[in-house]
């Protein structure tokens, strides 16, 4: 018996050839019945693992506003490095990751985009107070 499970399976172009010859070895070996219930059983697990990528998945817009946020700290720690004396660098270091740590499971698109600008504007403000300092 050749089953031709290339068609069979439908979970993309990403399956390698060696795993579809393994697959297709395997059945071979199986009496009609077996093989029937194999398809299914692989079926059930494609689908389910399709149902996680997509539920897992983002969104443009929440894409998006996850590259605004990593922008706005990955600008933060550059603001941080022209701080003058390493125990201050250091505070602010741990200051700003314990902020992005305590919201980081804030889901609610108004709170992160207030997240965002108040996080901006205190960026904004440590840069005016080393401007002061030089």
């Amino acid at each position: 018996m050749n089953i031709d499970v290339s068609n069979s399976i439908n979970i993309g172009k990403n399956i390698d050839s060696s795993i579809i010859d393994v697959y297709r070895a395997s059945l071979d070996s199986l009496d009609t019945s077996l093989t029937n219930n194999y398809f299914y059983i692989l079926n059930i697990a494609s689908i389910s693992m399709l149902n996680k990528i997509s539920n897992s998945s983002m969104n443009l817009k929440q894409f998006l506003v996850r590259q605004q946020v990593i922008t706005l700290y990955r600008n933060i720690l550059r603001t941080i490095k022209k701080i003058p004396t390493k125990e201050d660098q250091s505070y602010f270091l741990e200051w700003a990751r314990s902020e992005f740590k305590a919201n980081k499971n804030i889901t609610d698109e108004f709170a992160i985009k207030s997240l965002i600008i108040h996080g901006e504007n205190s960026m904004k403000e440590l840069e005016k107070n080393l401007n002061y300092s030089k």
